[in-house]
């Protein structure tokens, strides 16, 4: 965009079509890469539950997953668990991912304890393997 008589002088601005630039900044990434993964003897989708959550939750680090989706036929929701779910122990044990709910569901005998938070209250479920 010229600024005087005939487009002389002012501001100049170009966009796009110029060549790539060495120093150019690095597309964003984000901060953390998803480690979503699926607990198959549950039958729900789970995440460790991000720093953000542990702090306003008041977990200590390693502590509790989050519960991404129930499959409605699944074990965790005939358990009574609900996607959003945060599971902090599993059969006494601290979870903090799937291989650790499913390594618990596993290691129970008849019944399994949950001690989740749902909604900001803290619950236990006791549920039948």
């Amino acid at each position: 965009f010229g600024g005087g008589p005939g487009g002389q002088g002012g501001l100049r601005f170009r966009f796009g079509g110029g060549p790539e630039r060495e120093d150019a900044p690095a597309p964003l990434q984000h901060p953390r890469p998803a480690r979503r993964a699926k607990s198959a003897a549950l039958g729900a989708w789970v995440e460790p539950a991000s720093a953000v959550v542990r702090t306003q939750l008041g977990l200590p680090e390693g502590q509790g997953c989050f519960l991404q989706a129930v499959e409605p036929d699944g074990w965790a929701a005939r358990a009574g668990l609900e996607r959003y779910d945060v599971v902090l122990t599993a059969g006494g044990t601290p979870v903090q991912d799937a291989a650790g709910l499913d390594a618990a569901h596993a290691a129970a005998t008849d019944t399994l304890r949950l001690e989740i938070i749902r909604r900001g209250e803290r619950r236990v479920i006791e549920a039948r393997k």
